[in-house]
């Protein structure tokens, strides 16, 4: 996208500069995911009701990845199709990722939700408030969304991914 959007304004030497870095930084996000032999199985959960999720052709699928994940729906050629509750409880994910919205309902407490993996272990994650989300939207701000995501995927390398995201923060987001 960067390099597209640097093309379409002219400023093709400048964005592909902005893009190689970008680049850089998913490497070296890549080195200290690598430090962790596990690899959970993720859930993202776009909607509760009806369920949605993400699918093969949705940049979120990417960022699972990225960080460490597994998609449980990254097979699913939508980019954002509806999920039954039946093929959730099938793949019974690790982690699961939900809106912000639905912060304060207490469905995850209701069958089938308990008996999820993710649930019994409190892996169930809520998004930040829209304004501090950073996986909402493919910008450069995603570094943000990808600590986010990768922290609660690999508690265990905290430390390590916020030097990174602090070295990308001054390089990339914030460069002198």
């Amino acid at each position: 996208n960067i390099r597209l959007l640097s093309s379409l304004t002219g400023n093709t030497a400048s964005g592909e500069r902005v893009a190689q870095s970008f680049d850089h930084c998913l490497l070296e996000l890549g080195k200290i995911i690598g430090k962790s032999p596990s690899k959970s199985k993720v859930f993202y959960c776009v909607w509760p009701a009806p369920l949605l999720t993400i699918g093969k052709g949705s940049y979120l699928t990417d960022v699972i990845t990225a960080c460490g994940g597994t998609s449980i729906s990254s097979n699913l050629s939508a980019d954002y199709p509806h999920f039954s509750i039946e093929r959730l409880m099938l793949a019974n994910p690790d982690v699961i990722v939900m809106p912000y919205e639905v912060k304060d309902r207490s469905f995850l407490k209701k069958h089938p939700w308990v008996t999820l993996t993710a649930v019994k272990n409190n892996r169930v994650f809520f998004l930040p408030e829209p304004k501090e989300d950073g996986l909402a939207r493919p910008t450069l701000r995603l570094t943000k969304g990808l600590l986010w995501l990768a922290e609660r995927i690999h508690p265990e390398l905290s430390a390590d991914l916020r030097s990174w995201h602090d070295h990308v923060e001054k390089e990339l987001i914030s460069p002198k």
